[in-house]
């Protein structure tokens, strides 16, 4: 009766190690499952619906400081975010920022998804990562025309007399430039104080940093178009003090 003892024994290792082995295939499929299940939700989530931005710079001080966290919805006409307006904070891809491509639209939001946000593949020519958004204040929209005078915008709707951004949009914080080092010429320069007047066509946009002494914005990029603002900020989440 019964077998050999160490038969017997062989065939409880032989039964114990095949059930280990069904248990940890088991769980790396479920693990793989997970990774996949939440790349394509994370690329759904930041193609249609909005993402998390850390601020890393001071051009959009006071209303922005460097290390706020932001949430964005994104924008359209179709978009949970709806189409941007005056005084709409956005988040805008720089004109050297490439706008189609597997690489753009799946790839970097997966790596720096895995990566922290600390990780880029879209580089410059000199190897540089290129910042993906910046975040600007909309000042005027299609069908306005728009100027600078001493650093605040001056904007003439269809049918309406100019007014400032100030009477437009209500108080909202800026940095406005005091105090000039000698020779330095603020009407000139690109990021001067002074634009000449300009209508947006269909789909454009001006945008203007809140530090009005530095960035680049539209007073060198020009009118932006719609496909480059790629989302409105909805609410400023970190930190928790500055919660608005």
């Amino acid at each position: 009766m019964g077998g050999h003892p160490l038969a017997v024994v062989g065939g409880v290792e032989h039964y114990v190690s095949a059930r280990y082995r069904r248990q940890r295939n088991r769980t790396l499929r479920r693990l793989v499952l997970w990774v996949i299940g939440s790349s394509v939700l994370y690329v759904v989530a930041v193609g249609l619906v909005g993402m998390t931005v850390r601020v890393a710079s001071l051009e959009m001080k006071p209303t922005i400081d460097s290390g706020d966290r932001l949430l964005a919805l994104r924008t359209g006409p179709r978009r949970i975010g709806g189409v941007p307006r005056r005084g709409d904070l956005v988040l805008v891809r720089p004109p050297d920022y490439p706008q189609n491509g597997v690489v753009t639209a799946v790839i970097e939001p997966l790596v720096r998804f895995f990566t922290l946000n600390r990780v880029s593949l879209i580089r410059h020519s000199d190897g540089h990562p290129i910042t993906p958004v910046f975040v600007r204040r909309v000042v005027a929209v299609p069908g306005d025309a728009v100027q600078m005078r001493d650093f605040v915008a001056f904007i003439t709707s269809p049918g309406e007399p100019s007014r400032s951004e100030y009477d437009l949009m209500g108080p909202h914080g800026l940095a406005l430039p005091q105090n000039f080092p000698n020779g330095w010429d603020e009407l000139q320069l690109p990021f001067g104080g002074a634009a000449p007047q300009r209508l947006l066509g269909e789909g454009q946009y001006f945008l203007l940093c809140d530090d009005r002494s530095c960035a680049a914005d539209s007073r060198v990029w020009g009118a932006v178009g719609q496909p480059r603002i790629v989302a409105t900020v909805a609410i400023r989440f970190w930190p928790l003090r500055r919660l608005r």
